[in-house]
């Protein structure tokens, strides 16, 4: 069998985000630049990549048109006015929020330009907008989609951008459970008087979501087979390694779902890597139960092959 795993990346600015990296040559990418420069620029990037399309589009809750925002630093254009009163006082990239220019720019929907194609993933980064995106994409976050990594904000910088509340609120209803906030104790700092790791105050940060698990396990053997495959590698590259490892033994102990099918998928061979690499660091921890990294591995693949891994790669570096 064949896996697809197809990717959307709103506000694809700097390119393909660092946890999808890995899969470049292997899944497909569509990314969407509000920023017709920055568009150009990444379709020249990505040219001898044909499963990478760049779209010179905005995205947003309705087709139309909107007034979008360029600002002095780039990363910070919005279809929303900022609120330079808070940002003040936060002392929070006062000057780099300065609109430089204004025009319209054409919006879709996710769901008007991809009502026949299963999206399985989606990466929002839309500075203050990825509310509305969300609720253009109605459709694929009821049918396919399996996970979400999204900016969201705890202050509102922009003025009327949804917080973190809201998208939380909306998420759930759609029947998506929150895994993760990208956030490592350090936020914005108001002072240079911080300890090195745990600092400030945070006004933002990336979040994980994922589709509730139960629905998943309630379709058939070769849909569940198929989503969480997809769903571990989503996980394991976004600092949920654990939730992985579980959806895979449930899907083997409980549903009695078989993976051979796959073995000679990139995507798949991609996750068994990954999990090798996982199990090699746990196996040089002193807490580590030794047999049941063994016993957990040969449950999910095939022990010889992780053997081979760890042996080969014993001397090289882990990147989880």
């Amino acid at each position: 069998m064949k896996l697809k795993c197809n990717v959307i990346d709103v506000g694809a600015r700097y390119g393909l985000h660092p946890t999808w990296k890995e899969l470049c040559d292997i899944a497909n990418f569509h990314l969407f630049e509000m920023d017709f420069k920055e568009a150009l620029r990444l379709r020249k990037k990505y040219a001898d990549n044909r499963n990478i399309e760049v779209y010179s589009q905005g995205l947003y809750s309705s087709d139309g048109k909107v007034n979008f925002k360029q600002r002095a630093h780039n990363g910070l254009s919005s279809i929303l006015s900022n609120d330079s009163a808070l940002r003040k006082k936060k002392m929070f990239m006062v000057n780099e929020a300065d609109i430089v220019s204004e025009k319209k720019v054409a919006v879709k929907t996710i769901d008007s330009i991809f009502h026949n194609k299963d999206i399985h993933f989606l990466k929002i980064d839309t500075e203050g907008t990825e509310l509305e995106v969300l609720k253009g994409a109605e459709s694929v976050l009821d049918s396919t989609v399996l996970g979400i990594r999204l900016e969201t904000y705890f202050l509102p910088v922009y003025i009327g951008a949804p917080l973190f509340g809201d998208i939380h609120n909306f998420l759930k209803e759609h029947k998506f459970e929150l895994i993760n906030l990208n956030y490592d104790g350090r936020g914005h700092a108001l002072s240079k008087f911080t300890l090195p790791n745990k600092y400030g105050q945070l006004i933002g940060c990336e979040t994980v979501w994922i589709r509730d698990p139960e629905i998943i396990f309630k379709q058939n053997s070769t849909k569940i087979a198929e989503n969480v495959v997809l769903l571990g590698l989503f996980l394991m590259n976004n600092n949920a390694t654990d939730i992985a490892i579980y959806l895979m033994q449930r899907a083997k102990d409980q549903k009695k779902v078989k993976f051979d099918g796959f073995k000679n998928d990139p995507l798949f061979k991609k996750l068994k890597e990954k999990i090798a690499f996982l199990f090699k660091y746990m196996l040089s921890l002193p807490s580590t139960n030794k047999n049941e990294v063994y016993s957990t591995y040969k449950n999910l693949f095939d022990l010889l092959v992780f053997l081979l891994i760890f042996y080969l790669f014993l001397d090289k570096p882990i990147n989880l």
